[in-house]
């Protein structure tokens, strides 16, 4: 995959659904080691059940730091990935805080148990300054973030975005 896409000049929407594959961090690695050059306005990664963890998202978000000014739509899905913590998901959020034109955005952290209030505050700093950001769903259900934090996400943030959705 990484191969066909540093080959491929025009690719602008990509998705890979790799729940339960053999991928982990340097499968991530190498996959995004290209997306700088492409012109990706949409990427979609569902990599639920995978070995992903915390260093493989740190990758993730610093190569979305290559692609900030032109990426619209953004979704991952990293369901049961037992190892994401607030490590790799409060950088995954700086990360996303960069991305000027970002106006969708899907995140899944279902039962990524790492995953606290600390990183439901980073999404409220975040959604809170984001300007192009209008449909917005996040999916902390099974994590360690806690009911009052969700409250607080969802009462600062769901009036800023005309589709906003928080499952918990």
């Amino acid at each position: 995959i990484s191969h066909l896409l540093r080959n491929s000049k025009a690719i602008t929407n990509f998705t890979l659904k790799a729940y339960e594959a053999k991928i982990g961090d340097s499968g991530i690695l190498s996959l995004v080691a290209g997306f700088h050059l492409l012109p990706l306005k949409e990427l979609q990664l569902a990599l639920g059940k995978t070995q992903v963890t915390d260093r493989g998202i740190l990758v993730l978000g610093d190569s979305l730091l290559q692609i900030a000014h032109q990426l619209k739509v953004l979704g991952l899905d990293f369901r049961y990935c037992t190892d994401v913590s607030d490590l790799g998901v409060l950088n995954l959020i700086s990360a996303i805080g960069f991305l000027q034109a970002l106006s969708k955005l899907s995140l899944t952290l279902w039962s990524c148990r790492g995953v606290t209030d600390r990183s439901g505050e980073g999404f409220i700093d975040v959604f809170i300054k984001h300007r192009t950001l209008v449909d917005v769903y996040l999916d902390l259900e099974g994590t360690s973030v806690t009911r009052d934090t969700v409250d607080r996400i969802r009462g600062s943030v769901a009036t800023q975005h005309s589709r906003f959705d928080v499952r918990f």
